[in-house]
């Protein structure tokens, strides 16, 4: 039973980038000036089950595909999740510069292709903790939906966060800030790659 602890810890720092992809979007999303003016609260809260959904699918894949695989991939994973963060940032940004010219447009267009690559870039790590599950002896079913879970609760709470923070910071458009974090996710990425 403390095995499953370990996963939900796991668990826990896998859904950390997912989170503060969630929190970044969630600054971007001004809910109380109306549709016209914010990110469709459907969309908005389609991040957590997009990002859920990836982790949840990355263990399994990891534990089906082996080390054998994983090894040839995970060279150039880690880059291709910082190429995937670092073009949902700058996209984030160049539509608020955007828009700032245009006051009738909403400031950020959280559009499905960000929701999918925001969620399998966040993802990837949790490909390669699926292959250690058979090392650790757990049902990789049970584990991937632990972990999942637990994906889902943090970025809930980090759409929350994300919500209020926009009223405590007073920005025109703190989507800029959003796509800057998701672009130093990035590039923490790429940084513990060389490193």
């Amino acid at each position: 039973m403390l095995i499953y602890l370990q996963i939900l810890l796991i668990g826990c720092s896998l859904a950390l980038d997912a989170f503060a992809v969630t929190v970044a979007h969630s600054l971007g999303d001004d809910h109380s000036l109306g549709d016209a003016h914010s990110i469709s609260g459907r969309r908005l809260w389609r991040l957590p089950l997009a990002f859920a959904l990836f982790q949840g699918i990355m263990p399994l894949l990891g534990y089906a595909v082996g080390h054998f695989a994983l090894a040839r991939f995970d060279m150039i994973a880690d880059y291709v999740a910082v190429v995937v963060l670092v073009a949902v940032g700058a996209n984030m940004i160049y539509q608020s510069v955007k828009s700032a010219k245009k006051e009738d447009e909403a400031p950020s267009k959280l559009t499905l292709w960000i929701i999918i690559a925001s969620a399998i870039a966040t993802s990837i790590d949790a490909l390669a903790v699926g292959v250690t599950l058979p090392e650790m002896s757990v049902n990789p079913f049970i584990s991937a939906l632990i972990i999942a879970v637990v994906t889902l609760a943090i970025c809930f709470v980090g759409i929350i966060i994300g919500r209020s923070g926009k009223s405590i910071i007073k920005m025109k458009n703190p989507e800029i800030i959003g796509g800057a974090v998701i672009i130093l996710i990035g590039l923490k990425t790429l940084i513990l790659q060389i490193v």
